[in-house]
């Protein structure tokens, strides 16, 4: 039953995320990670792939693109009511809602090392050894972005009577994690950042900061799990 349960909640998550939203949604991240980029090449060749990954793609592309891949999942609801329709079938309806992000989380993390690739090729605008290296990184810390911000976000869709709680986690993300101080370190933005090589927040070295952000997506589905109606 309770694999039912989860394989019901993640064919539910691909069944909405099937649609033209999700291409949209690709395709409109692709066009500003690529415009970012381009415009950081023209302005500042030597320093713009960081310069894009850590503004416009880290800093904004991927954690909207996650929070909207996350909102067709859950539409305008919290994930307990928005997996209804499957729990009336009997199925543990937490686990339904697990079974959700996990599909989600996959697709979240491919679009974010999409992005993070796409980045990197058009702000370096050739091929070779370091480039090939810095995309390699890049990816992988796009991928964790997306998964982390999954879960974050599918936590936060527990607050507010249709979910609204996620908008929240959004702006509280944007505003402090670029912050330095404590505070920072409770969102994914500032570990993400430290990856990529930006001042670290509270001098965390970069392994603590990819053990905070396992930590964050950990918490998260901790929370979530507590606050879904069985």
């Amino acid at each position: 039953m309770n694999r039912f349960a989860l394989a019901m909640g993640g064919r539910l998550a691909l069944q909405r995320l099937r649609g033209r939203s999700t291409l949209l949604i690709a395709a409109t991240s692709g066009a500003f990670c690529t415009l970012a980029a381009w415009a950081e090449r023209h302005a500042d060749p030597a320093s713009a792939a960081s310069h894009a990954l850590r503004g416009a793609s880290f800093g904004l592309i991927i954690p909207l693109a996650t929070l909207a891949v996350v909102t067709l999942v859950f539409q305008r609801h919290r994930p307990d009511d928005a997996v209804g329709c499957a729990a009336v079938l009997g199925a543990n309806r937490r686990l339904i809602v697990v079974g959700a992000l996990l599909a989600t989380s996959i697709i979240s993390a491919f679009l974010g090392l999409v992005i993070a690739a796409l980045t990197v090729l058009v702000a370096f605008a050739r091929i070779d050894a370091l480039v090939v290296t810095d995309l390699l990184t890049s990816a992988w810390i796009g991928a964790l972005s997306g998964l982390g911000y999954t879960w974050y976000f599918g936590a936060a869709s527990t607050l507010g009577r249709r979910g609204g709680g996620r908008w929240l986690a959004w702006v509280f993300d944007w505003l402090f994690g670029s912050t330095l101080g404590v505070g920072a370190t409770l969102f994914p933005k500032s570990h993400l950042l430290n990856l990529l090589g930006a001042e670290p927040v509270m001098g965390l070295t970069q392994k603590q900061s990819f053990a905070a952000l396992l930590g964050i997506a950990f918490v998260s589905a901790a929370v979530l799990v507590a606050r879904i109606r069985k």
